[in-house]
């Protein structure tokens, strides 16, 4: 439901609707075991992750021979499942919808990591910088990594801003190990589609679903503009936020997000005073 909220309504209808007009929704209460694998193989989704039984399997195989009893326990594990599998019916059919964003008439699903699942979800529902956002990810699709700094409107900005250029695209490490938490590592979040993740890992405003996610994709998009994200030496997430470098050569900080640990905080600013000394430039205070 989730991801099928990020389409309009007569697209979510649509789908739904056949799904539920296909040969999955069929009554399976009388249906046969084999008949019911051979179903699910035939017209379930491609993929997800199977309900059968590897013991099922194998007895369909001719591999194992199951009783009456185990082959009836199976069946009611695969029953219990297809409302499951119903419904990944339609995800999968939502998210090919949105991977036609990515400019290929036939897009391999499985290999789309979570980072472009969001993006793609994100792409969907907004309607701010919607061409642009859906631009960045054939770029990011087809493994282009300087897309944004080599974009002309990012060039004219760098050109405009040479004393810092270097040091902006550089960014800056920091760590520090805080009480509860090991070693914390600050830095710049290279990767645009994780960066666009920076509402949806807190559960703000410029999250998936949030009223400002448009926001997100504003802040990856404008060179003048980076996430700071916090995680842990084990790589998972603790805490972002926004810097923009502003036009009259100052840092602006943005808020932490979340803020329920004070040293983490402190790390954050921190980090700031250190980045803006090395960008030669005062934090911006107002």
């Amino acid at each position: 439901c989730y991801t099928l909220g990020q389409l309009a309504r007569p697209q979510r209808d649509a789908m739904v609707q056949q799904v539920m007009s296909g040969p999955l929704a069929h009554a399976i209460e009388d249906v046969p075991v084999r008949a019911l694998v051979e179903r699910l193989h035939r017209h379930g989704p491609a993929q997800s992750t199977s309900p059968v039984p590897k013991k099922l399997r194998q007895h369909l195989a001719g591999d194992l021979q199951l009783s009456e009893a185990q082959l009836e326990r199976a069946a009611k594990i695969v029953r219990s499942a297809w409302p499951a599998v119903l419904a990944e019916q339609v995800q999968e059919l939502a998210v090919a919808h949105m991977a036609r964003n990515l400019g290929e008439a036939d897009v391999e699903l499985a290999a789309l990591d979570d980072q472009m699942l969001h993006a793609l979800k994100l792409q969907s529902r907004i309607r701010t910088n919607q061409r642009a956002l859906r631009r960045l990810l054939r770029a990011c699709h087809r493994g282009d990594e300087h897309y944004l700094q080599e974009h002309p409107i990012s060039q004219a900005w760098l050109q405009e801003h040479d004393s810092i250029r270097a040091r902006w695209l550089e960014g800056m490490v920091m760590t520090r190990e805080l009480d509860g938490l090991g070693a914390v590592t600050l830095s710049v979040e290279r990767n645009p589609l994780e960066a666009l993740r920076m509402g949806t890992h807190v559960g703000s405003c410029y999250g998936l679903g949030g009223g400002f996610m448009w926001a997100a994709t504003s802040i990856v998009l404008d060179i003048n503009k980076q996430v700071v994200f916090a995680r842990t030496s084990k790589g998972q997430f603790l805490a972002r936020q926004v810097i923009v470098a502003t036009d009259d050569n100052k840092l602006a900080c943005y808020e932490v997000y979340p803020t329920t640990n004070d040293a983490l905080r402190t790390l954050f600013a921190d980090y700031d005073i250190a980045l803006a000394a090395h960008l030669g430039v005062e934090i911006e205070t107002e």
